[in-house]
């Protein structure tokens, strides 16, 4: 499990960097400097520092104790199926479950608190898409990974390939790249199409919350689709953003941005 861990790290630090570039070479807001105000505590500490913790966290001290305690390994019901057919049913569950989530993120107070901190952004980049609060990332995936653990069998390097792809598609949701996928704009997450589910406007509020597939905002009624040059201002309402890391550990207690406006 470390040798796959390490490679899809470095192939996810590798994807960053490339997305860095893309965003020097085809940016839709200009002007915005590699190394602007909140780059490096985007990039290091949130992106990659937290992460690694969150990982640890997650993995080592709640799902793997569920595991052995609840012989979670004697309970897959999937077994007979190929690999690709449970690595694309857990995608699918996965972001049915991910955009219910994030809907909830914006509706309950304490949730939207920690929540917020990812809209917080107006300068929207690969590097602030990794800002999230760190226990918000605990809650989300805490609940559904024991759950795909009962139902799916699926290798260890084939799930870390799975959550690669997510992550990768949910980086390139945020770059400031400009990228119109025009008649295939709901076919897959893209940096247009998130774009409105971080915008300032009040008209784009509650909408396009999904991670992977659009397929969720249009069967539940969240979908806009992007309109030609339809790229709006990002940030949240208040103008507030984080000072530095400690105003980001602490971002739920002493701030209360108004709810659900995105980008809140």
């Amino acid at each position: 499990m470390g040798t796959i861990v390490y490679y899809t790290t470095s192939i996810l630090v590798l994807s960053v960097f490339v997305f860095i570039y893309l965003e020097r070479k085809y940016p839709y807001t200009t002007g915005i400097p590699v190394l602007r105000d909140g780059f490096w505590v985007d990039l290091i500490w949130y992106t990659f520092i937290q992460s690694y913790f969150l990982k640890i966290l997650i993995f080592d001290y709640i799902i793997e104790p569920m595991r052995r305690g609840w012989h979670l390994q004697s309970m897959h019901w999937l077994d007979h199926w190929p690999v690709a057919l449970q690595v694309l049913l857990f995608l699918v569950i996965h972001d049915f479950y991910i955009y219910w989530f994030h809907r909830a993120q914006h509706q309950i107070p304490a949730l939207w608190a920690m929540h917020s901190l990812h809209h917080s952004s107006e300068a929207l980049t690969v590097s602030t898409g990794g800002r999230h609060f760190w226990f918000e990332g605990t809650l989300k995936r805490a609940f559904l990974f024991p759950l795909t653990a009962w139902i799916f069998a699926v290798p260890a390097s084939v799930s870390a390939t799975a959550v690669l792809l997510y992550l990768v598609v949910d980086s390139c949701a945020h770059l400031n790249v400009r990228v119109e996928l025009r008649a295939f704009a709901l076919w897959i997450n893209n940096p247009q199409y998130h774009r409105i589910h971080h915008s300032a406007r009040p008209a784009h509020t509650n909408r396009n919350f999904a991670d992977l597939l659009p397929f969720w905002d249009i069967l539940f009624g969240t979908v806009w689709r992007p309109g030609a040059d339809e790229w709006p201002a990002t940030g949240l309402a208040t103008g507030e953003k984080p000072s530095g890391i400690v105003d980001g550990l602490i971002w739920p207690l002493r701030r209360r941005p108004r709810l659900s406006r995105a980008a809140g």
